[in-house]
């Protein structure tokens, strides 16, 4: 156990050292989180909860794949972890070590998160809180351990970049995360459910929104555990300790193997199609966001400016009602008025028409007449 103790105070303390770390763990969450709710107007109450399971899923995806897979690659590029061989240790330490650091890096992205929005947005928290933590740790975990794989299974940087990219990439667009998946298509949601960042959405949303606990998700908390422990013992397996030592291609199958429980979740899902009512579901879950009843006013501000917010908002609303329907008000009136112009216009046309008549007649008559003058002459010359 010393051996785990001290290489867990080392990560700890290489990792606050960086900053480059901190930023990416603690601020860019908030910068997300803030932008999100501003530029979609999430406003005040349940509705924010969506953007909450969002940033902590987007946070989990990062710490896992990139904070884990990208940087053992490094270590083990920058020859220190060369370092470790000569020393009575094993691999499973350092792994322990790495997947702990990390878990123990993003508990306070959640009391961040879930406080803010609180306490800004007045979002209530949720009823089995510690579900919502149990279902954090695991994804990180989970995540952690894929990335560990990821990073045993490339032999550079490069290798290691592509590779997480083509797994964050998917996870991030076709999961939930960053787009509701009601409105992806049937079979982009199929696809979706062979994703871990899925599971999280979904246990996420059910804890925010319907006040669920990790004993109404079994099915995914099962398969984040049993990922954690199959990536952890995988990487353990795959491990190498300098960068001369290279891997063989097919070794690179066991990724899909560690994604193994989520093979067999995702055939089962699209089999039944469950997925695609509960998604809808949840949809209209996130769509019904009315304000908190326990908050009738924001948290740190007057007594009373709440109320009035609200009732400038409904003077606000009102405002837009009455000019949309004098808008379309004016919009008729333009229309009648063009319609009694080309009335006029088509009634102007018909009483002259007569006039214009008799004036090509005159015209022609007058022809006529020079016509024969003209001929008269000439024979008269002759």
């Amino acid at each position: 156990m010393k051996a785990y103790w001290a290489l867990f105070r080392s990560n700890m303390r290489l990792t606050m050292r960086d900053r480059g770390v901190l930023f990416f763990n603690y601020m860019f969450p908030l910068i997300f989180f803030f932008a999100f709710a501003e530029m979609f107007h999430a406003g005040t109450g349940q509705g924010i909860a969506y953007f909450v399971g969002t940033v902590l899923t987007m946070g989990i995806l990062g710490n896992g794949l990139w904070g884990a897979g990208m940087r053992s690659v490094q270590e083990r590029e920058a020859n220190i972890l060369r370092r470790f061989k000569v020393t009575p240790i094993s691999p499973l330490p350092l792994l322990v070590a790495s997947m702990a650091s990390g878990w123990l890096l993003y508990l306070p992205v959640i009391a961040l998160i879930a406080g803010l929005a609180h306490f800004i947005y007045a979002m209530p928290l949720p009823e089995h809180w510690i579900s919502l933590v149990v279902m954090a740790s695991l994804g990180v975990c989970a995540l952690r351990a894929i990335g560990l794989i990821l990073a045993a299974v490339t032999n550079t940087m490069a290798e290691a970049n592509i590779l997480i990219q083509l797994v964050y990439m998917p996870m991030l667009f076709l999961s939930g995360t960053t787009i509701p998946s009601s409105i992806l298509p049937v079979w982009a949601q199929t696809v979706a459910e062979f994703m871990p960042a899925t599971y999280l959405v979904t246990g996420f949303q059910g804890i925010f929104f319907r006040n669920q606990s990790i004993f109404d998700n079994i099915p995914a908390v099962g398969a984040l555990l049993l990922t954690a422990a199959m990536g952890l013992f995988l990487a353990v397996k795959l491990f190498r300790w300098e960068k001369e030592e290279k891997i063989a291609p097919r070794n690179r199958l066991w990724v899909a193997g560690v994604l193994a429980p989520f093979l067999i979740m995702g055939c089962w899902r699209s089999y039944t199609k469950e997925h695609i009512g509960q998604n809808e579901a949840l949809f209209r879950a996130t769509l019904r966001h009315p304000p908190d009843p326990q908050h009738p006013r924001l948290p740190g501000r007057r007594h009373g400016e709440g109320e009035r917010q609200r009732a400038g908002a409904r003077r606000q609303d009102r405002g837009c009602l009455q000019w949309r329907r004098s808008r379309r008000r004016e919009t008729a009136r333009g229309r009648r008025r063009r319609l009694r112009q080309d009335a006029a216009a088509r009634a102007d046309r018909r009483a002259r028409a007569p006039l214009v008549a008799r004036r090509h007649v005159d015209l022609e008559r007058r022809l006529r007449r020079r016509q024969v003058h003209g001929a008269r002459r000439r024979g008269a010359a002759l």
